[in-house]
């Protein structure tokens, strides 16, 4: 299991250290790709603000928020648990937020390099088709909440495979850039 450190926003700044660009997939309910996916969980977009339980330097998850307006074409990055963008820093949430969603009981997070790194997309609901994802037959690591099923063809068809916790190689499981759809598993 790999070790994350979190570095304070002095540190960052102290440091010289820039956060490399994401694209984000500016669409209105998709949770965009940044950093923060290796260090924050329970991610959604609602009324143009990202919201993520993020990890802070104590260890705990803290609930942080952002305006997707700030992180156009930049990464959404995790500093200390609360989101940031673009030098944009969000503000920090209740953790009973009342127009929160209901936190997914399963969630997946697909990479397209081995050991969570790369172009990802989070998913909790069942993709039939991975086409237009940006990820089809390109996933190479995943991080899984729930058990989850891969399959190599659309609809749930081809050879499939079930899948829990962390795969940081799908090569080691003879499953590398082959998953075309998924579904959690009931």
């Amino acid at each position: 299991m790999k070790l994350i450190t979190l570095l304070s926003t002095a540190a960052v700044a102290g440091a010289g250290l820039v956060a490399a660009p994401a694209t984000l997939q500016a669409q209105a309910s998709a949770v965009p790709q940044g950093s923060f996916s290796q260090t924050c969980a329970a991610s959604y977009v609602l009324g143009g603000r990202l919201f993520s339980n993020c990890r802070n330097t104590s260890g705990a998850f803290v609930r942080s928020s952002i305006p997707l307006t700030s992180c156009t074409g930049v990464d959404v990055a995790n500093i200390n648990g609360t989101l940031t963008c673009g030098g944009t820093a969000g503000r920090l949430e209740p953790s009973t937020a009342a127009t929160r969603p209901p936190t997914p009981t399963v969630s997946v997070t697909l990479y397209a390099d081995p050991n969570f790194r790369g172009y990802s997309r989070t998913y909790t609901t069942a993709q039939s088709n991975l086409t237009a994802s940006g990820l089809n037959r390109q996933i190479s690591s995943m991080r899984l909440t729930g058990g989850w099923q891969a399959c190599s063809e659309a609809n749930y068809r081809g050879q499939c495979q079930s899948f829990a916790g962390q795969v940081s190689n799908l090569d080691d499981v003879g499953f590398d850039n082959v998953i075309l759809s998924l579904r959690p598993l009931r």
